[in-house]
């Protein structure tokens, strides 16, 4: 057992164990809870386009911290403001993907099935890109599509 623990440390970094674990899982519950009373709080007081590119342009300056590797403490604020940022954006998202005004009464199980299907997919091949590529690739292409992200959001001329 000692040389299992010793061979993951050397290799992988070490695991990840008890209170560790409840830190982690900790902050990151806060930080989505808070995300997620940010988001309720902007809807009706800032525009969709508006709050929706704020807070990517914050998200890809967040994640462009990461990439210059500034110390550990700062790539945990950084990490934290990710994590506070993105649960904003979903619970935008969310009133949008039940906004019949928006998709059209008719076409709202449709579209909104097409939306919620495409965030499945792009949520699994970001955890597959975090999983086996190197961890500066995965921001870079994070990167990459938040400018793409910036475009469409833009462009969604019914909800500016």
């Amino acid at each position: 057992k000692q040389w299992y623990q010793r061979r993951v440390r050397e290799n992988y970094g070490g695991a990840v164990y008890g209170t560790q674990f409840l830190t982690i899982a900790f902050i990151s519950g806060v930080t989505n809870f808070a995300g997620r009373i940010l988001g309720f709080s902007l809807k009706g007081r800032v525009s969709f386009g508006i709050s929706q590119t704020s807070f990517i342009v914050l998200l890809m300056a967040c994640y462009g911290i990461l990439l210059i590797k500034p110390g550990e403490l700062w790539m945990e604020i950084a990490m934290g403001i990710i994590k506070i940022g993105y649960s904003a954006t979903i619970m935008e998202i969310y009133y949008l993907l039940s906004d019949p005004s928006y998709f059209g009464k008719d076409t709202l199980d449709m579209y909104s099935g097409i939306s919620i299907a495409s965030a499945f997919v792009g949520s699994t091949v970001g955890v597959a890109m975090a999983a086996f590529l190197d961890p500066y690739v995965a921001v870079t292409c994070v990167l990459v599509v938040s400018v793409g992200l910036i475009v469409v959001v833009l462009s969604m001329a019914k909800i500016r």
